[in-house]
């Protein structure tokens, strides 16, 4: 950027013709972030016109990206037998062209086809870790999982074909059978999974809670736990909004801040157009105007939708404003990611459909194609997303929308797993949920898993008392 003391120099946008390759990250940590193999075409972009030229002030480059270890070959057993109902290790073995240099194979993830569905499943258990292995090359790089799992689903036997993603060296596919034999199991007791992981997490929560709870900055605990019609002390929501009241020039400088502040007070019943002299619903209406990260959309209309905000008076709606805002964030994928022109993610992806969901009718298309792409990032056999987070917020969209998890014409359960069972993997005994299976118990992903779970028991207990039952 020239000049040096341009005052728009930062003020650049950077969007990339191919984001599954590779896409510009900015926020977090900022960069140029690969996802794949492949090229892409980066453009840079100033909001401002050259005076001589009267055109968009903007440049491009074409970059390719290479893995590190290619894959060269995986070699497969050529039968297997498993029990209906269980899940065993399936025994892959992966050769990389940079192997004897100490690398980990850079892309192992394998496509999986069937001659019969509904069988088997195929996935992984983690999607990787972070290496630790001194003199690698790779040594502290988080590393993708080879690790591959089958989860009968029926008795059965099939051919299966595994097809690796990474062919830039040369690796074919592999083809054996899978036979399921005995009888699958009962149905997992979901409402019984459902109680306890509710339990589980709050339990957890009232034990870990600093002696000063609540206080601004504890917003989604307070707000989740408030939704969820849990007892909260009125000493504890007191001494809330005192700190939000001593706060405010803080909160009200952050959109997103406001915006957890003013769900969080809607939760509690208190008028969000006079929080400590500030209307935030204008607040929300004004940031969220030229907000540029779709996390600020999507919230300013959940909070909005929270607090039952009216549009201004001889206005239009500003829901829809927001609506076709969001929608500028949704990439040809179906998915949402969290600037524009960045990959898309299925926390956002899951966030941004709870947002759209009062609005699902009139974007019907923009809705299936988000939910077609949460079901490519989805493990089939387990129903897991990856982490308890991000089930928690798929199980929200998915309940927001009105859409049963259970049910398998959803894409989102099968005769075995689904998000509840695949939420309940992430329960640490003796009380909360881990981040990733295998970690400590924290209070992020037992947050979520409680507003989760919290919202499909009233959801379903809803549907029950409409019924009649």
């Amino acid at each position: 950027m020239t000049p040096d003391n341009a005052t728009n120099r930062d003020n650049f946008t950077v969007t990339s013709s191919n984001p599954a390759v590779a896409a510009y990250t900015a926020a977090g940590d900022i960069g140029f972030t690969p996802y794949a193999a492949g090229t892409t075409t980066f453009t840079v972009t100033l909001p401002a016109v050259d005076a001589e030229t009267g055109k968009a002030i903007r440049d491009s480059r074409e970059v390719s990206y290479e893995y590190a270890n290619p894959l060269v070959g995986v070699t497969a057993p050529d039968s297997v037998t498993v029990k209906a109902g269980e899940r065993a290790a399936l025994g892959l073995s992966f050769a990389g062209k940079n192997d004897e240099q100490g690398w980990s194979i850079t892309e192992p993830g394998m496509t999986w086809s069937y001659s019969e569905d509904g069988v088997i499943s195929i996935d992984r258990d983690v999607e990787g870790e972070w290496k630790h292995a001194e003199g690698a090359p790779d040594d502290g790089l988080y590393i993708a999982s080879s690790e591959y799992a089958i989860t009968a689903l029926r008795p059965g036997t099939v051919t299966v074909t595994g097809t690796p993603v990474d062919t830039t060296a040369g690796a074919k596919p592999v083809t054996f059978t899978v036979t399921v034999d005995g009888i699958a199991p009962a149905p997992a007791d979901v409402a019984k999974l459902v109680d306890e992981g509710i339990e589980s997490a709050a339990s957890f929560l009232d034990a870990n809670r600093s002696a000063t709870a609540f206080v601004y900055g504890d917003e989604w605990e307070l707000y989740t736990f408030v939704c969820a019609g849990r007892g909260v002390e009125p000493a504890m929501i007191e001494r809330y909004l005192a700190s939000v009241k001593a706060n405010a020039d803080v909160w009200s400088a952050s959109l997103t801040d406001t915006e957890r502040v003013m769900l969080t007070m809607a939760a509690l019943g208190k008028d969000v157009t006079d929080v400590a002299g500030k209307n935030l619903v204008e607040l929300v209406r004004d940031g969220s105007s030229t907000a540029e990260m779709s996390n600020e959309i999507a919230y300013a209309l959940l909070a909005l939708d929270k607090a039952n905000a009216q549009a201004p008076e001889g206005g239009s709606s500003d829901r829809d404003a927001l609506v076709a805002k969001l929608l500028t964030f949704q990439n040809e994928d179906g998915g949402f990611g969290l600037t524009a022109g960045s990959g898309s993610g299925v926390d956002m992806t899951a966030i941004a459909l709870q947002a759209l969901a009062p609005y699902a009718d009139a974007n019907a298309d923009a809705v299936s194609a988000a939910l077609g792409f949460l079901r490519t990032k989805m493990s089939p056999g387990t129903c897991d997303f990856g982490s308890a987070e991000s089930d928690a917020q798929v199980l929200l969209a998915l309940t927001a929308l009105g859409k049963d998890p259970l049910n398998t014409v959803n894409g989102f359960a099968n005769s075995v797993s689904n998000l509840i069972t695949a939420i309940m993997a992430y329960n640490v005994e003796p009380m909360g949920f881990a981040h990733v299976k295998g970690q400590e118990v924290s209070a992020m992903p037992s947050v979520q898993v409680l507003q989760a779970l919290s919202s499909y028991k009233a959801a379903r207990l809803e549907k029950r008392r409409q019924a009649g039952q």
